[in-house]
Parts: C-alpha cells; structure tokens; sequence
C-alpha cells in the first residue's frame, strides 16, 4: 500500500475491454465475431480449467434471445466461440410432414448430436459442479427454466387452437426444462502459452425427462382393485429463479422465480387472436390472486434423477417469494 492510496492487491481488474456488436467482422464472405455482443440476463459458469462460459441471454445480435456459448480463457485473457448461434437448435427435430418437434416432446439419446442443447433462452439458471480439483476430469454445469418467445405469438396460433402449433417457433414462453452440460477438463494445455481447448468432441448436453411415480389407486369396487394412480413430480416453469450445484450430495438446487399465464395478462390480449393481434373483446383476468413470484425450494438428485419439492414448516419463518435473487 501507498501513501493515501488503496492496497494494490484489491479492487477491480479489467479482464477484457470487450467490443461494440462483438467486434464482428465478414471473412472470406462469412460474418466473424471476436466478443460475445452486447447482452443482459444471461448466465455464466466458472470451470476447474479457469475457462468461463456465457450463455444465452438478451441481445440485439441475436434478434431477440441468444444460444450461442463464449468461452473466455482466464489466462489467456481472450474469448472463444464454443456454440456459433443456431447450432444449439438442432435439436428441434424436422418432421416428414414438415412439423418442428420441441425437445421436450423427443428423447435424447446417442443418436442426437452432440452439440444439441437447450436453445435460445434468458433469465434461466446455470450452476457449475466444483471441479477444481486436481484428480477431476471433468465438470457439470446444470441450467433450469428461463423464458423465451412464447411460441403462441406466430401466425398460425390463437386461443382456437389453444396455441398447440409449433411449426415456426418452438414450444417457449416460461420454461421448465433441465439440461447437463458435461465439459472435458483441459488440463494438458499450459496456461497462458495457448487457449484452453473449445472442441466439442468430449462435451454433451443431456436432458433430463420427468420420470413418473405410481401408487395403489383407492379401492371402490372389485373393478378397481389394483389399478395405480401416476404423476410426475417436478418444479413448475418460472424465470429470473436462482440455483446452486451441492457436490456434497449430487444435487442441483433451485429457489424461486417469477411465472406468470399466457396470453399476458388478460384472456383478449396480444396473443389472444392470430399471431400477436388481440382479440380485445372484454376478456378477464383469468388467475387475478395467482402468485406470479415463488416461493417453493426443490432440488434434483443426479444419483436418482428425481425432483424433490422442500415442504416448510408454515408456523417458522420462511423467505417471501421473490426474483433475481442470489442463492449460495
């Protein structure tokens, strides 16, 4: 420390100036970019090889919601394009009669490519697995819920079809999937002499499906004897929520968010007629007390690949619902 100056050891460090429209630039005719552009809302994740991952988020460049991934190399002080945008929509299968299939209607397995992903999105959570650990091989970064274009505003959706096609856009509004993205650990390349490794070859997306739990239906009658009941247990859609990856257990915790019904808000609002017209023909509110900030806490447990909802105690105090919280 100086005289009548701040310890030198403390403060803030300008890791990269960045660039206006991500310092992009044509190439031999095709459109390069240096930086990610300009975005809000988006997510970011910290892995054991000291590379930083952006995701997603709000941008110009982008239309409207991103899906490209960033790498940026905390040694080499630079950034890498991972995920170009419009290669993590690859997973919205075609169809032989020319429909687009959502990725929560179609398994995942080793046929799909590698590089399928969740898609575009914001406001969604991403929490990364501890791995900075010398003997790991890899870490796990876990994204839940977000939102996007509700795929009820394209022109072939309205309230008489109940917003049920998804030709042009697929299925979004708020969202409630869980992703895994499993990345290989650089540990071979010396920091600072070269990036770390963006290849693809051994990072996989997964996604994981609702696994339905039955129980012994009640008996009325001798007809009934033996029939189950079955349901699937799993957090509601929601954006702006908060999560954390818990190593100790395998868990992948979430807490709150914000969640509202569509058409926003009223039944005859933008939405309500085809494409983005309202219909405006004295709707109502349909859910007027509903609770459009939560409060629940839910965690995933990676051993058995189950949603478990934290029932509270309603006479001890509790956190109020809430968004854009922060969750440690």
């Amino acid at each position: 420390r100086s005289w009548e100056s701040p310890c030198r050891d403390r403060g803030w460090i300008l890791w990269h100036p960045g660039a206006q429209q991500g310092g992009c630039g044509i190439q031999l005719g095709i459109e390069v970019c240096t930086t990610p552009s300009e975005r809000w809302n988006h997510g970011t994740a910290t892995f054991g090889d000291g590379t930083v991952y952006v995701y997603g988020g709000f941008s110009q460049r982008c239309a409207d919601y991103c899906e490209d991934i960033w790498m940026f190399d905390l040694y080499m002080k630079g950034w890498l394009e991972v995920y170009s945008a419009g290669e993590l929509s690859k997973l919205y299968i075609l169809q032989p009669d020319n429909t687009i299939v959502p990725y929560p209607r179609v398994p995942i397995d080793d046929a799909n490519p590698p590089n399928a992903g969740p898609g575009k999105r914001w406001r969604h959570s991403m929490a990364v697995e501890d791995g900075n650990i010398p003997w790991e091989e890899r870490d796990e970064m876990a994204i839940f819920g977000g939102h996007r274009i509700w795929h009820g505003l394209s022109v072939e959706n309205d309230q008489w079809n109940d917003w049920g096609n998804n030709n042009t856009i697929p299925y979004g509004g708020f969202l409630s999937d869980l992703w895994v993205y499993r990345k290989t650990l650089d540990r071979v390349t010396t920091n600072g002499q070269s990036f770390k490794t963006a290849d693809t070859g051994g990072m996989t997306w997964r996604y994981y499906h609702p696994k339905q739990k039955c129980v012994p239906a009640p008996v009325t009658d001798w007809d009934s004897r033996g029939k189950q009941i079955c349901y699937y247990v799993w957090p509601g859609a929601r954006a702006g929520h908060a999560s954390i990856f818990d190593r100790t257990h395998n868990r992948i915790w979430i807490y709150g968010g914000y969640v509202t019904h569509y058409p926003y808000l009223e039944t005859d609002g933008e939405g309500s007629g085809p494409g983005v017209q309202a219909l405006s023909t004295g709707g109502f509110v349909p859910y007027p007390t509903y609770d459009y900030y939560l409060d629940d806490l839910w965690y995933f447990d990676l051993t058995t690949e189950e949603w478990t909802h934290v029932e509270y105690n309603q006479s001890e105090p509790y956190p109020s619902g809430r968004v854009d919280m922060a969750l440690i």
